[in-house]
């Protein structure tokens, strides 16, 4: 071996016989639904999660107002007067966890959508396997698309209520 001399490394390896699957590749549909510039007040309680939600939110067509807390969105959302959905963690540190905070907001707001997440079952939302009424989860982790389609969903959705069926029109 001489000293500083580089090594040069190839590796062969045979091709493969089986085709590529297209839905491995792509999402479902291949189509990532976009949001029209609505209003989400995002509630997480880990600022690195924080963050990321805010990029993929934004990269989504949503303008979106971050908050640390139940307290925090609760005031995001009186502040804004706009907000069009509420994407809260379940279970958050302080006085109004996601679930309380959802209850609160949409009794001021009887518009506003929400949509849950959490990184396992929660009973405060999932009793004996099944969601309460009314209430939709996005389990944790999720990807992108899996967000995008969810929130549009949500958005799209005739409106539910917390405690009942679709409010009246």
């Amino acid at each position: 071996m001489k000293r500083d001399r580089g090594t040069t490394v190839s590796l062969y390896l045979p091709r493969s016989a089986a085709q590529q699957r297209a839905d491995v590749l792509m999402p479902a549909s291949g189509i990532v639904p976009m949001g029209a510039g609505e209003h989400i007040v995002a509630a997480e309680d880990d600022p690195a999660l924080r963050h990321h939600v805010k990029r993929l939110v934004e990269s989504l067509g949503y303008r979106v107002t971050m908050a640390a807390d139940g307290s925090e969105a609760l005031a995001a959302i009186r502040a804004a007067g706009d907000v069009t959905l509420l994407f809260t963690d379940v279970v958050m540190p302080g006085e109004l966890p996601g679930r309380l905070l959802a209850e609160k907001a949409c009794a001021e707001y009887p518009s506003l959508r929400v949509l849950f997440t959490s990184g396992y079952t929660e009973n405060s939302i999932v009793h004996h396997g099944r969601l309460d009424h009314g209430v939709q989860l996005l389990s944790k982790p999720y990807r992108r698309d899996e967000l995008a389609r969810k929130l549009r969903a949500v958005l799209d959705a005739p409106l539910p209520t917390l405690t009942g069926g679709p409010v009246p029109d």
